[in-house]
């Protein structure tokens, strides 16, 4: 068996990461951001903070 350092197996290709919920700072859920601080949950799983005036 042939070793290639090149090649990169079982990758994976990230689709369109989307919101998928979005929270106040008091666990309340949003529909659309608010002034303040907005808690963000995306499809990938990741979560991000957002700040807005």
């Amino acid at each position: 068996m042939e070793y290639d350092a090149t090649k990169v197996d079982n990758s994976v290709v990230d689709k369109e990461i989307k919101e998928v919920a979005r929270y106040s700072a008091n666990g309340q859920r949003l529909d659309a951001p608010t002034k303040g601080l907005n808690i963000v949950r995306y499809s990938d799983g990741s979560v991000r903070k957002e700040l807005h005036n």
